[in-house]
């Protein structure tokens, strides 16, 4: 019974209709996609996570952006439900490993009274990334989606420029988002889904630019002058 509700669950995937696949060849590119990537991307998420609980702090890192992290990978889980990709909706799942992180990250920023309110008001409205991904066909909600990564990722720098601080940030993190990304643009182009080409290629693009901006800023900050 348990192997027939399966076997109907992967007939109605994208990847077993759409892509023209059959049997274990489907079934096979949802686990290898969705499990790879999931390694990959979770492996970022633990890695940033222990950085956060180690060193016990939240400065330079703002909650807006692992928040709309959070919300673009339930965004992507609830997308690939509706195109039924299989790979998706396991891979998505993974971004439940963002929780520690906003919890972690509240913690810390209300021991250290740093001033977030800001944040705190914003984060929750990112939810809009959401109907935003759903129709992602649409002119407009690409366009919405290109600006709120800008601003998340706009928000980041800034505050690692005021801060002149990337202790709390993760490279391991950075390297995970642009591999995932780049297995997703992959995956988007095989299954001719504009949707995923597009989001997967400007987060590459924006990963990428990000990755710079911190080896760059990690050796201006090393080389600062201290003093006794």
């Amino acid at each position: 019974m348990i192997f027939e509700n399966f076997s109907e669950l992967v007939k109605q995937t994208v990847e077993y209709q759409d892509y023209q696949l059959r049997g274990i060849t489907a079934i096979g590119l949802i686990l290898v996609i969705g499990t790879i990537s999931s390694i990959i991307q979770g492996w970022g998420m633990i890695k940033q996570n222990s950085r956060i609980w180690k060193n016990k702090s939240g400065v330079a890192v703002p909650l807006t952006f692992f928040a709309f992290q959070f919300f673009y990978f339930m965004a992507y889980l609830i997308y690939g439900y509706s195109i039924r990709s299989g790979a998706l909706m396991l891979n998505n799942l993974v971004g439940i490993l963002y929780i520690p992180i906003i919890v972690g990250l509240i913690k810390f920023k209300l021991k250290e009274h740093t001033s977030f309110k800001r944040e705190l008001f914003v984060s929750p409205f990112l939810i809009l990334i959401i109907p935003c991904v759903l129709f992602i066909k649409s002119e407009w909600a690409l366009i919405a989606i290109l600006v709120l990564a800008a601003g998340v990722f706009t928000h980041l720098i800034v505050e690692i420029l005021r801060r002149k601080e990337l202790g709390n940030i993760e490279p391991k993190y950075i390297i995970s988002i642009i591999l995932g990304s780049l297995m997703w643009l992959w995956y988007g182009v095989e299954i001719d889904d504009f949707g995923i080409i597009c989001s997967s290629c400007s987060t590459v693009i924006v990963g990428s630019l990000f990755a710079i901006f911190y080896y760059h800023s990690k050796r201006r900050f090393n080389k600062r002058p201290t003093f006794n």
